[in-house]
Formats: structure tokens, sequence, C-alpha cells
């Protein structure tokens, strides 16, 4: 099976609005798992990473999905397609 190493944004929400600073997390998956999976797997490891897990009545976690791709050991954009002129 391949692997999908895939890059969240976590961004931190208190419960009267302002946020925290976000950060970033890594997660490697087979490609058959289902986007929630990958997502709640996500949530754990930001979870692991900070403090404010102590306040689990106070903080909300969200993640996004970052649309860059793991090249060469560097997270870049994909390049876009060009498209051919018909000059």
């Amino acid at each position: 099976m391949f692997e999908t190493t895939r890059l969240w944004k976590v961004r931190l929400i208190h419960r009267m609005g302002y946020e925290a600073p976000h950060f970033f997390v890594e997660t490697v998956s087979n490609n058959r798992d289902r986007y929630y999976e990958v997502e709640r797997e996500a949530i754990k490891e930001a979870k692991k990473r900070t403090r404010l897990t102590d306040f689990p009545n106070s903080w909300e976690f969200k993640v996004e999905k970052v649309d860059k791709i793991l090249t060469d050991g560097r997270w870049v954009y994909p390049k876009a397609e060009k498209k051919e002129s018909s000059d």
C-alpha cells in the first residue's frame, strides 16, 4: 500500500473567540484511510504537542488540510499545470 503524508494547520480557538498561535502537524496514512479518520489522527497529534489540552472546556482544536506536497523532504505547493496555447 502507498502511504500519504499530509500537512495540517492546527488552529486553537478559545470559547470566548480568541485564537492561540497556529502550528502545523504531519500525518502519515494509507491511501485507503478515510478523510475523517486522518483528520482525527491530526487532532490527536496536535493535542500531544500543546499544553492547552489541560483546559478541555476552554479550547477547541480545528485542523485544516494544507494543499502542499512533500518533495525531497520539503513541503512545497504543487505546480499549476500550464495550458497549452493554440497559436
